[in-house]
């Protein structure tokens, strides 16, 4: 399936303290739903300006990013005009403008 990289957040929790000593370092973060516009539905991250104080219906964007062991995960970031009025950057940039979804 190909997808768009766009999506709205569903529900979101800001971790405050860290599960394990692994996470000490990255708290507080943002760990949301997400409702990808083809209809799947993913548990992410939101990374980036505005992550912390972002609310459900709020509009986000994929951006593909590596963890501590060079991993590659998507992890969304809110567009331009995210939602909640608040006019935000996304800062995203990718190689083409679709995304493959297994």
């Amino acid at each position: 399936m190909e997808s768009s990289g766009r999506g709205t957040v569903e529900s979101i929790t800001i971790v405050r303290r860290a599960p394990t000593p692994a996470f000490r370092s990255k708290v507080p973060y943002a760990v949301a739903a997400i409702l990808v516009e083809e209809g799947p539905r993913m548990i992410t991250n939101l990374v980036g300006e505005g992550s912390l104080t972002a609310s459900t219906g709020d509009r986000v964007t994929v951006e593909f990013l590596a963890d501590d062991s060079g991993t590659v995960l998507p992890q969304f970031r809110l567009s331009m005009g995210g939602g909640s009025g608040a006019q935000q950057s996304s800062g995203c940039q990718t190689a083409s403008s679709t995304t493959a979804v297994p």
